[in-house]
């Protein structure tokens, strides 16, 4: 909790400038908040900033600075049913990256991607502090039919720096993910997330299905989740650890 405060604390003099600096600020990640199993809640934010505007000089004279990027997301296990409802583990995401626009290539497909630096720390002391820093690189392809679409994401990464803390976390985390969704905007739509750790074993899936739910006016943009989670690491503390997971409850951003 202390390093989103100095985070935001930090950000604010950025937010300051106005629309100009808002019309930057988009989400990035899947938002939701969710309860079922224990941990009984789980919740995610995520936004992105980009760093430069369209019509500034920088962007103008250098157009492919235009990409910079500034991400970052917060995912939360909250034990509420437990006494004093303490937050079981937090995952405190920032990323630095360069990130393409969506641009088409053929037979109806199109093709995004970014590449650039994240870590990811568990802010805790001790034998229960978590991090990794490591380079990555994003591919999403996608395709319309008719109403639906289909988005393939394949995600590559190398760790660096030190890992002193969990020197093994590459055997389960691996080098990489995919997300595969399906889906349409006004109804279902279905995302299957999975890794798998060194030579392809102690993986793990992660299935999230969401509905409007205010599908009659559409006037809400509030969908109905429910998430299913298999295998190891759902928190950054449990890592080395397998757990089996149902939460439903609403998205934001999906």
């Amino acid at each position: 909790m202390k390093k989103l405060i100095l985070f935001l604390l930090a950000f604010l003099p950025v937010l300051s400038h106005g629309q100009q600096t808002l019309a930057c600020l988009e989400p990035y990640q899947p938002m939701y908040f969710l309860v079922g199993d224990n941990p009984a809640a789980k919740f995610q934010v995520s936004f992105k900033f980009k760093l430069l505007t369209d019509d500034g000089w920088l962007a103008t004279n250098a157009a492919w600075f235009k990409g910079l990027t500034f991400a970052y997301t917060q995912r939360s296990l909250w034990a509420i049913t437990e006494y004093s409802s303490p937050f079981y583990d937090t995952s405190y995401m920032p990323e630095l990256f360069y990130e393409t626009p969506w641009v088409p290539i053929g037979r109806g497909f199109r093709i995004t991607g970014h590449a650039g630096y994240g870590h990811e720390s568990n802010g805790k002391d001790g034998p229960a502090s978590k991090s990794i820093n490591k380079l990555t690189a994003t591919v999403s392809i996608a395709r319309d039919f008719g109403k639906w679409t289909a988005t393939v994401t394949p995600t590559v990464w190398y760790y660096i720096a030190d890992m002193s803390d969990n020197p093994d976390m590459q055997s389960y985390r691996g080098y990489g993910d995919l997300t595969v969704s399906v889906g349409r905007s006004d109804g279902l739509k279905v995302s299957v997330y999975g890794r798998a750790g060194y030579n392809l074993k102690r993986g793990a899936v992660q299935i999230d299905a969401t509905y409007p739910i205010d599908f009659l006016t559409r006037s809400i943009a509030v969908y109905f989740t429910v998430q299913y989670w298999n295998g190891y690491g759902e928190s950054m503390l449990d890592y080395n650890k397998t757990q089996q997971s149902l939460r439903a409850g609403i998205s934001f951003v999906r």
